[in-house]
């Protein structure tokens, strides 16, 4: 059988601790709350930096002449950090997306060939092994539309490391039963 790729859960699980140890440290509190409280606190900065800059805008108006080309200057500036700043996180994000994908793809082809590899085995291990890769499956479809860090991502994580368990035991109880029908070296994957 295929090495199911055991490294995706061990990140998996990584992350999940992870995000539960900065939950902890308050670094994902706005994860934590409903998205129109998040619009509406949004909504409430921007109006406050709005009215904050007319009112400083209205008191320093008498200074408007001799500030008009350093300000031109500033905002160009301060408008290339932005720039810069966006930049960085969607090649950030992008990465991200690469990576995840790139292990989906793995992970996919793994199961894949583990299924085909399944259907050499003899019946009664056969049937076993086909139930549980479908299991596995679904296990993995799960685990990839929790959301990180939740009970359920956690719930997801364990049963795919179980039944991963249950079918490298299987595979293992099959081989000593028919060592001679194990696949040549050259067929098999090196973990």
């Amino acid at each position: 059988m295929a090495q199911l790729p055991s490294a995706i859960a061990r990140r998996r699980r990584t992350r999940v601790r992870e995000t539960s140890a900065d939950h902890g440290r308050g670094r994902s509190i706005l994860f934590d709350l409903p998205t129109a409280v998040l619009g509406f606190l949004l909504l409430a900065v921007i109006l406050a930096a709005t009215a904050l800059g007319a009112f400083i805008g209205h008191r320093v108006r008498h200074l408007s002449d001799s500030l008009g080309e350093s300000f031109g200057v500033m905002q160009g500036a301060m408008l290339g950090v932005v720039g810069l700043i966006l930049a960085f996180g969607l090649s950030l994000a992008l990465s991200r997306y690469e990576d995840r994908r790139a292990g989906i793809v793995t992970e996919a082809n793994a199961i894949g060939t583990t299924y085909l590899r399944a259907q050499t085995l003899s019946e009664p291990a056969r049937g076993r092994s086909l139930a549980l890769l479908a299991a596995y499956t679904d296990s993995a479809i799960q685990l990839a539309e929790n959301v990180p860090g939740s009970e359920e991502d956690e719930d997801a994580a364990a049963t795919e490391e179980m039944i991963q368990r249950r079918l490298w035991a299987l595979a293992g109880g099959e081989l000593v039963q028919h060592p001679r029908r194990a696949p040549p070296p050259a067929c098999t994957s090196r973990p």
